[in-house]
């Protein structure tokens, strides 16, 4: 049990970590400011469904991303592979705030604010004094990954601050059981969150066969089951008359994906057959790939959460530090008391290296994100630990935190600098989509009409078109697709010969007899091309395919 001979620090402390909330939180406006539309496809999902929800159209969204979830037709449901917790925060604020992206974005700078007040809880409760979990309140609110990342609205947020109070129960009911009851609760709103949100109870199941004498009686199981229950029925209701069953098949089927371009092939060509079928040189390779940028992930992140730069070559010096703490947290946490983490971090590092490599090198970035509260706050331990062989107790504390104050205010202006560059690419991006609107859609009668794309989230949310992916298929099958989702048109961006090699997407150009070409124009620098769906004569003794 950690000591509490500090508790009538509590109200300093209390003041002190308000003051680090509201420090992060203008740290992330000044970073974000330039920010006023979204810049990654992911977020315009979670924008999109949000805006719809705010309107009162319910989980759905107006574009098919892929076929995971054998989509039907327009509009298509949001949680076919998708899960919506961040788009029904986002939908509650915009109620009273309105549906722009901006509102989006200090909706989640505002919630993820309050990250340095868990991490000053995970890491008291840690190692047991109010130093420790103000050190890991500074880390928090100057770490990269929450002022880039945690504020967008994706998942990474939400993941930091449900996966951070998780692990404080965790760490709390080791030494109070009645915390145990609240894992339940927090892993239905981690699944809400993100559908590796399972991932929380299969290490809770290995942490509990691999702790005799820390485990609860299987009644805590139970009540710890019905909380998770309690939480995840609504999801399960809205999916049982989305897609007709209590959650998305689309996970299991990524785990058949040998390259990340089959994510968008048809569900009957991603199957365990088609898998055993690959080469297996084929398979090896691609867990090899996995397991070399996911064990990057691992040491990187730390440093740059998801957004930036998580190659070591792309590392700049202020990271470095960073590092260095976050190796003096790992030795800090090789205790029997935080197995619990390595249990976690192992089953996260072996299903997206293993099962779900393909999916897994970006999630994995993700899910890292529960991991920091705690991981943060060790290092904070082991740093000043450290620095009081040489400062001593009085002075290694004050020491460190002047570091990473240092070191905080060097990465937020580097973090600015980024965003200002990268605001010209985001403008740029949604420059071409309103002129391909305008030049193809408005010219061609197509904006009410389903119109197949490669580029669906981040078009959809810049346009307002109703978009369908182009499924990575032979062109035939393309064609078989475009008619029964009833689209007549395929915008292609890039000349034959640039588009990726990898995707059947090149034989389009080369079946006139399928897709007719019938406009193209240079916008942004690229060549757009506009094809209309050619119908196929029908066989003799059958109907006319309908159009």
């Amino acid at each position: 049990m950690p000591p509490r001979s500090d508790s009538h620090r509590l109200p300093w402390c209390a003041l002190a970590v308000s003051a680090l909330c509201a420090l992060t939180a203008a740290a992330k406006l000044y970073v974000q400011a330039p920010m006023t539309d979204v810049a990654h496809g992911d977020s315009s999902f979670y924008l999109t469904l949000a805006r719809n929800l705010a309107a009162g159209r319910g989980f759905v969204v107006d574009y098919i991303p892929d076929f995971l979830g054998n989509p039907k037709g327009l509009p298509h449901p949001a949680t076919s592979f998708w899960m919506p917790l961040v788009s029904v925060y986002l939908a509650a604020v915009m109620e009273l705030f309105g549906t722009a992206y901006t509102t989006a974005l200090r909706a989640m700078i505002a919630i993820t604010s309050l990250a340095p007040a868990l991490a000053f809880a995970v890491g008291r409760e840690a190692f047991g004094k109010a130093r420790y979990g103000l050190l890991g309140a500074l880390l928090m609110a100057v770490f990269d990954g929450v002022l880039t990342a945690a504020c967008q609205p994706q998942t990474h947020g939400f993941s930091l601050l449900i996966g951070g109070s998780w692990f404080y129960a965790m760490l709390r009911g080791q030494r109070d059981p009645r915390w145990f009851y609240a894992l339940g609760p927090l892993m239905g709103l981690a699944h809400w969150n993100r559908s590796d949100g399972i991932f929380f109870w299969v290490a809770l199941v290995l942490w509990w066969l691999l702790s005799p004498g820390r485990r609860f009686p299987l009644r805590t199981f139970l009540g710890i089951a019905a909380g998770y229950a309690v939480v995840m029925a609504p999801l399960w209701w809205i999916n049982m008359g989305a897609i007709g069953r209590p959650m998305p098949s689309g996970s299991s089927r990524a785990a058949h994906l040998v390259l990340y371009e089959d994510l968008y092939r048809l569900p009957e060509n991603l199957t365990l057959a088609s898998f055993v079928e690959r080469e297996p040189e084929e398979i090896v390779d691609s867990r090899m790939r996995a397991l070399a940028s996911n064990a990057r992930s691992v040491v990187t992140g730390p440093a740059v959460g998801y957004l930036r730069k998580w190659k070591l070559s792309d590392l700049e010096d202020h990271h470095w530090p960073w590092i260095g703490l976050a190796f003096l947290g790992w030795i800090a946490l090789l205790r029997r008391r935080f197995l619990i983490y390595w249990v976690y971090l192992g089953t996260l590092f072996g299903v997206y290296t293993l099962v779900l490599a393909e999916t897994g090198t970006a999630s994995v970035r993700c899910t890292l994100y529960a991991t920091y509260p705690l991981l943060l706050g060790a290092g904070g331990y082991g740093g000043e630990r450290l620095l009081s062989r040489v400062f001593g107790e009085r002075w290694s504390a004050w020491v460190l935190a002047a570091g990473i104050a240092v070191l905080g205010s060097v990465g937020v202006l580097a973090l600015r600098d980024w965003v200002d560059r990268g605001v010209v690419w985001v403008q740029d991006q949604k420059a071409s989509h309103l002129a391909v609107k305008e030049r193809f859609a408005e010219r061609h009668g197509l904006l009410e009409l389903p119109l197949m794309a490669l580029d669906t989230h981040h078009f959809h949310v810049n346009t307002g078109l109703h978009l369908v992916r182009i499924p990575n298929e032979p062109v035939n099958v393309v064609h078989r697709v475009a008619t029964e989702l009833g689209v007549d048109h395929l915008l292609l961006r890039g000349a034959a010969e640039s588009l990726p090699p990898g995707f059947a997407y090149h034989t389009i150009p080369k079946a006139p007899w399928l897709f007719r070409e019938i406009d193209r124009e240079e916008i942004g620098g690229e060549l757009y091309r506009l094809y209309e769906r050619v119908p196929l004569p029908a066989k003799p003794g059958t109907a006319a395919p309908a159009d």
